[in-house]
C-alpha cells in the first residue's frame, strides 16, 4: 500500500472519530468529554500478575497501558468497522509492539492494519508536525507493506488502527514499555501529577499534552539566558520559551496560545550561552498568569492543555510544573465546533 493510501486511511480515522457518537467510557473523549486515561489504562483482568496479562482488543475504540499480550479475531460484524487502539505508557516510556501472530490476507484491500507513531483524536495529531522527528508520511506505517514484526514510538503514546474485512482474520501483539532517558513529547498518563521537560541541549520542541482542563503551576523554570525574575518573564530573542496552550483538539496549530514565558522561576540555574536582548517588550501583563518569586500559575480550561518548550541549542532549558484536573471548562475554545 502506498504512503498516499496510508495517509488517506489516517484521514478516515480522523473523520470517523470526529463524527462518532460515544456510547461508553472508552469513547467519551470522542464527543469532547475529558477522557479518564488512568482508569482506561488500568482496567481489565483483575487477575493481573506482575502487571502482565492477555485480553482481546475492543472495537471501535480501546486503550492499553499495561504490558502484556493482546489479540483481535474478526467476525462478520467487523467487516466495515474501523478500529483504533491507543497505546500509552508513563512519561518516560517509549511504546513498543511486536506482532507475534498475523493472520491477515494482505492481498485483500478490505484488510488494513497500521501503526501510527503518536495519537490522532478528532482533529490533528500529537506530536504535531513541527515537534516530531519524522514527517507524517513516515509516522504512518502499513504493516502489510513493511512486514516487520516490531514497531517502536518516539514518545509514550502510539496507535494501532485496523479493519479486518474477512471473517477469521486475526493478529496478536506483545505490548512493551521501553525506558526513555530523554523524554521530549509526552501524553499525560494521569489527570494529576508533575513533570519536568528538558531540551538536553538540543534544538528541538517538546510538548506535554494533557487531555483535560487543567490548572498549571510552574514550580521551577530556567529557559533562555536572561536572569529576570518571575515577575518580569521577558522573552528577548524569541528562540527559547515556554508556551501554555489550550484548545479542543490535539492539533496545536489550531490551539490558542495563552502566554509565552522566559527566564527563571524558583531556584535560578545559570545556563551557558549569552542572552542577546533583542526584544524586551514581551512581559507579563494583567490577565496573564499570576506570578510571584517562586511559581507561575494559570488555569487552562479547554478539553486539551499543552505545556510546550521551544528550544535552540544555546541553552540547557528546563521547566518543572504541576498539573491538576479542573472540573470546569471554558465556553469558547478553538476549534469552536469541538473535538
Amino acid at each position: 500500500m502506498s504512503s498516499k493510501y496510508s495517509i488517506s486511511f489516517l484521514a478516515l480515522i480522523l473523520t470517523l472519530f470526529s463524527c462518532s457518537k460515544a456510547t461508553d467510557e472508552k469513547a467519551s473523549h470522542l464527543k469532547g468529554d475529558p477522557i479518564n486515561i488512568s482508569m482506561l489504562r488500568k482496567r481489565g483482568d483483575e487477575s493481573v500478575v506482575d502487571d502482565f496479562y492477555s485480553r482481546q482488543l475492543v472495537c471501535r475504540v480501546d486503550m492499553i497501558g499495561l504490558r502484556g499480550e493482546y489479540y483481535f479475531n474478526s467476525n462478520p460484524s467487523d467487516a466495515v468497522e474501523v478500529c483504533a487502539t491507543y497505546l500509552l505508557g508513563e512519561s518516560n516510556d517509549l511504546v513498543e509492539i511486536e506482532f507475534t501472530e498475523f493472520n491477515v490476507d494482505c492481498d485483500d484491500p478490505a484488510n488494513i492494519v497500521q501503526f501510527f507513531d503518536g495519537w490522532t483524536m478528532g482533529v490533528g495529531q500529537f506530536p504535531g508536525d513541527d515537534d516530531h522527528p519524522l514527517p507524517i508520511t513516515e509516522r504512518v506505517v502499513n504493516v502489510c507493506d513493511h512486514r516487520q514484526r516490531v514497531y517502536r514510538s518516539h514518545q509514550n503514546g502510539a496507535m494501532i488502527t485496523f479493519r479486518l474485512g474477512q471473517p477469521n482474520s486475526s493478529f496478536r501483539i506483545a505490548f512493551r514499555l521501553i525506558y526513555n532517558p530523554e523524554p521530549c513529547n509526552v501524553i499525560a498518563p494521569e489527570p494529576v501529577g508533575a513533570h519536568t521537560m528538558r531540551n538536553f541541549g538540543y534544538e528541538r520542541n517538546c510538548s506535554f499534552s494533557i487531555i483535560y482542563p487543567t490548572d498549571i503551576t510552574i514550580m521551577e523554570m530556567s529557559v533562555g539566558g536572561q536572569e529576570n525574575d518571575a515577575t518580569r518573564l521577558r522573552c528577548y530573542d524569541g528562540l527559547d520559551y515556554v508556551e501554555l496552550m489550550e484548545g479542543n483538539s490535539l492539533n496545536m496549530d489550531t490551539m490558542r496560545s495563552e502566554t509565552s514565558l522566559c527566564g527563571q522561576v524558583g531556584n535560578i540555574v545559570r545556563q551557558r550561552g549569552d542572552g542577546n536582548p533583542l526584544n524586551p517588550i514581551n512581559q507579563i501583563v494583567p490577565g496573564s498568569p499570576s506570578c510571584d518569586a517562586r511559581s507561575v500559575k494559570m488555569p487552562l480550561m479547554c478539553h486539551n492543555s499543552v505545556v510546550r518548550l521551544v528550544s535552540s541549542n544555546q541553552y540547557e532549558n528546563h521547566v518543572s510544573f504541576r498539573f491538576d484536573q479542573l472540573s470546569i471548562t471554558r465556553s469558547a475554545c478553538p476549534p469552536e465546533d469541538g473535538v
